[in-house]
């Protein structure tokens, strides 16, 4: 497991001086580096992940086996200096000093539904670009923006209102009663999405019992420690951007 939260094989990964590593978590504490230029870069692991470190050893697992664990790696190289596994994202300088997005950890397992963004104010609804039909009164379409992979092209746009149904309804009520659980902002769109009859009155309410049961203080709070969060004017605001800097280039 890298700092930043990735995962990957052993032999995939790249060495990296631990003892920078440890400096930084050991914020109190000052090492005794042999070369003075290891300070200079102790800046670029301020948007490592704080849990990487864990003591109670409730490390993420490999298709919920508990024997099989996710934890940080170390190795000696050539001259015995331990050195830390990083991931080939994160083990260069000029990737590390970036910032970086560290989402919360999920409580009992980490499966997420195929649409976690239903309860949401800003809702990815994606569809299949299809060739286009004339009929009537209308002979084209309207397109916000277009992918192109080897799996096809693809369009999406951006909707305020989601859908709760479908064959993951179960894991999408889940995940709703997490947010309703932690997020007032979210709690809010609910209350709106009931009044405009977009969402029943009894569907919130079992939610809110099930996140009140199901997601316990004691279980959730360290499950936040260390993740990042961004308010909603911001993401507005990151949303208005990112189509102009498309546009730039």
């Amino acid at each position: 497991m890298s700092p930043w939260g990735c995962s990957e094989f052993c032999f995939r990964k790249k060495p990296y001086n631990a003892d920078i590593l440890i400096q930084h978590y050991l914020s109190e504490v000052q090492l005794n580096f042999p070369d003075s230029k290891w300070y200079k870069i102790l800046y670029v692991m301020e948007s490592a992940h704080l849990d990487y470190l864990r003591p109670n050893q409730d490390y993420d697992t490999i298709l919920m086996n508990k024997k099989w664990k996710v934890l940080p790696s170390v190795v000696m190289d050539e001259k015995g200096t331990p050195m830390v596994l990083m991931c080939c994202h994160h083990y260069k300088h000029s990737n590390i000093k970036r910032l970086h997005m560290h989402p919360p950890r999920k409580p009992h397992h980490n499966l997420s539904p195929e649409r976690t963004d239903q309860l949401s104010h800003d809702i990815v609804q994606a569809a299949t670009l299809q060739t286009t039909r004339s009929h009537n009164f209308c002979s084209s379409f309207q397109m916000n923006k277009q992918d192109s992979s080897w799996a096809g092209i693809d369009t999406f746009t951006v909707g305020a209102h989601g859908n709760v149904g479908g064959n993951s309804m179960a894991m999408l009520g889940e995940a709703a009663s997490l947010s309703l659980k932690m997020r007032n902002d979210l709690k809010s769109l609910a209350a709106e999405n009931v009044k405009e009859e977009i969402m029943t009155p009894e569907y919130l309410q079992s939610m809110e019992d099930y996140g009140k049961h199901a997601y316990l203080d004691d279980l959730i709070m360290p499950l936040i420690h260390g993740s990042t969060y961004m308010f909603l004017l911001m993401k507005l605001l990151t949303c208005k951007w990112i189509p102009l800097k498309m546009k730039m280039y």
